[in-house]
């Protein structure tokens, strides 16, 4: 079976910046139209795989490690009117999503990259094939032989372990979060180490292999002579601090593990009259004039193996991080 996991605020966020503004009764809709006509079109292509939607939580850990993580991105007012625009739109994506033949995940203690882990992580021992939807750089850490990362923005980039390097820069998936542990992850606001960028920061990964091995190649160059600043820089403690910092930030299975308990798990049942009465609330007199084509293609029901795969990977979720290997 196939598993199409998309990235919900990715794509969503991505039509509401980008499309026209379109508003009904002050509620601005054009985010929620994108992403739902781009659900349904997955349905559509693909009417045999499964279809899990991950949404934000609304806690994140990682501030309580960094304060200032992703604080750049609401700083200016016209920032803030955008993202206030926008989740305003979510409960009604959620809404219209129940009527849909998908599953929806939350957890308020975690983000959709958290998610997006332990569910590749679970489907990929369960013996599935699954394609991650997002334009998020982060996911391609869980590229492996049955995970391809999909460019939401750009769909006919498709990353697998053997075309990688060609298609990224990276020469394998851990390779991604070890170079924004050392260089830093502008958009998330997560500053590296000085003077190195990715392209230092890969020529290091290529050089030593992993992370460990970078750090522990430079304890020694303070007192050498001919050594570049930015290579001495990473034997200072601080900065081994920093990195150190970051791996926790960026490195998916080193974060906080995700337990059951905290997953919400919504099991949509297609339903033409709630999801026509949601598209006339919305004002979107597009769908809803022409409602028995647009619908076609979600016309199914969720399939009592489908839906205990997702319960399955939930119940193993702790397992598929750091700190269960590391406690047991």
């Amino acid at each position: 079976m196939l598993i199409r996991i998309l990235d919900a605020y990715s794509l969503g966020y991505a039509h509401h910046h980008a499309t026209p503004v379109r508003e009904h009764n002050g509620l601005q809709v054009q985010a929620l139209m994108g992403f739902l006509e781009k659900v349904r079109k997955s349905l559509k292509q693909h009417p045999d795989a499964l279809h899990l939607i991950l949404w934000e939580g609304l806690v994140s850990w990682r501030k309580e490690i960094f304060p200032e993580y992703k604080s750049g991105r609401l700083k200016t007012a016209a920032q803030r009117e955008m993202r206030e625009h926008f989740e305003a739109q979510v409960p009604w994506m959620k809404k219209a999503l129940a009527y849909f033949p998908v599953v929806q995940a939350q957890s308020h203690f975690a983000e959709a990259d958290d998610l997006a882990w332990g569910f590749s992580r679970q489907f990929e021992k369960q013996g599935y094939y699954v394609q991650l939807l997002s334009a998020d750089t982060d996911w391609l850490q869980m590229v492996s032989s049955r995970v391809e990362w999909v460019n939401a923005r750009r769909p006919s980039q498709r990353v697998t372990p053997d075309n990688m390097l060609k298609e990224t820069g990276f020469p394998y998936p851990q390779a991604v979060a070890w170079c924004k542990a050392i260089a830093g992850d502008v958009s998330d606001d997560i500053p590296g180490v000085a003077d190195i960028a990715n392209k230092r920061a890969l020529e290091l990964i290529n050089k030593h292999g992993d992370l460990e091995a970078i750090l522990r190649a430079h304890r020694t160059l303070l007192s050498e002579d001919k050594v570049p600043a930015y290579r001495k820089r990473l034997a200072l403690p601080e900065t081994v601090e920093l990195v150190r910092r970051n791996e926790k930030l960026v490195v998916l299975p080193a974060g906080r593990a995700i337990v059951p308990e905290e997953v919400e798990l919504t099991f949509g049942d297609f339903d033409t009259l709630g999801l026509y009465e949601v598209f006339h609330d919305l004002g979107i007199t597009e769908w809803t004039g022409a409602f028995s084509a647009w619908e076609r293609g979600l016309d199914r029901a969720l399939l009592s193996g489908e839906k205990n795969c997702v319960s399955r990977a939930v119940n193993n979720f702790a397992s598929s991080w750091w700190s269960a290997t590391s406690s047991s």
